[in-house]
């Protein structure tokens, strides 16, 4: 199942060799790949450990970091962290990544609580007011101690974060390309 993962099904087909003889305009960062293997992290609070969880055991069985089994990853508020981290350049490799995703088990189960407090009913008139979960200023010292200030085009493969900007009321894309 896991070596099926790891190949392009489409790689060397009469359908991807006739693409390729096409002229195709394909949108950054991508060149033309028949197969392109894109991981969605979804947010959901202190429930990203499931997501954690599930790639810490993709790494476990491949032997490879997350960021070399996909090409793309995109990922919305827990979600992004996860995608962010786990494409954040280490420091003395750069084409590694600094965090696995067993790290990031242990980032939820020891920080989760001060990222995502237990629900309030204050929480549910803030909610009302500014349709957020959880408070937009979460404690930034907690992601600055741990994931440092890397810039997002610092990132080892592609990154989108899709967020809403309350003020316009229009979505707004962070991304790792210009």
């Amino acid at each position: 199942m896991i070596g099926a993962f790891l190949s392009c099904p489409l790689k060397n087909t009469v359908l991807a060799q006739e693409s390729i003889k096409k002229e195709t305009s394909v949108p950054p960062p991508f060149d033309f790949n028949p197969c392109i293997r894109i991981l969605s992290i979804d947010g959901g609070g202190v429930r990203g450990i499931i997501p954690a969880k599930v790639l810490e055991r993709i790494e476990k069985k491949t032997g490879q970091p997350i960021s070399r089994l996909f090409d793309f990853i995109a990922g919305t508020s827990t979600g992004a962290v996860i995608s962010l981290a786990l494409t954040k350049p280490s420091i003395g490799h750069p084409e590694d990544p600094q965090f696995s995703a067993k790290d990031l088990v242990g980032f939820y189960e020891r920080d989760s609580q001060l990222l995502f407090p237990p629900k309030s009913p204050q929480r549910d008139e803030e909610f009302f007011i500014t349709q957020t979960r959880y408070s937009p200023d979460p404690p930034l010292h907690l992601f600055d101690q741990t994931f440092g200030k890397t810039g997002l085009e610092s990132s080892i493969i592609p990154v989108l974060v899709p967020t809403y900007n309350i003020k316009e009321k229009k979505p707004f894309f962070f991304k790792s390309w210009y």
